[in-house]
């Protein structure tokens, strides 16, 4: 950002406003932080991936967050679960089951097609994680 100066009468310079730079390298794409629900809400595969290496490392750390949460607040609690079924993972993971239904196929062979971000292991991850909500 850049500061828009002015000079006065009396040569000493007014700050009136500050404007974002032309040449500014702030990245307005870039996650800031958020609080545990909009987490949840906003949560992609990126985000899965970075839970772990493992589905096991994965299902735990997700598990952990949950536990915390629920520990806080049983209300902070049932509005992760609702952001959680609203998540961009999730619509892509629920998108890609019903393309499933509706061509009389598998995740899995779904999950091999290059139209879709999700792997095997990845849909198979969705579906434990979303389990922990019951």
């Amino acid at each position: 950002y850049t500061p828009i100066v002015v000079t006065s009468q009396s040569g000493k310079p007014v700050l009136h406003d500050v404007r974002p730079s032309s040449q500014s390298n702030f990245d307005r794409s870039a996650k800031r932080t958020v609080g545990p629900i909009e987490e949840f809400g906003r949560f992609d595969v990126n985000d899965l991936r970075a839970l772990g290496k493992s589905e096991e490392e994965i299902r735990t750390n997700f598990q952990k967050k949950l536990t915390a949460l629920r520990q806080e607040s049983f209300l902070l609690y049932l509005d992760a679960r609702f952001a959680w079924y609203g998540s961009p993972l999730f619509l892509q993971y629920e998108k890609q089951l019903v393309e499933a239904v509706n061509t009389h196929g598998t995740l899995d062979s779904q999950a091999v097609d290059n139209n879709h971000p999700l792997s095997a292991e990845d849909i198979h991850t969705i579906a434990e994680l979303s389990g922990l909500f019951q």
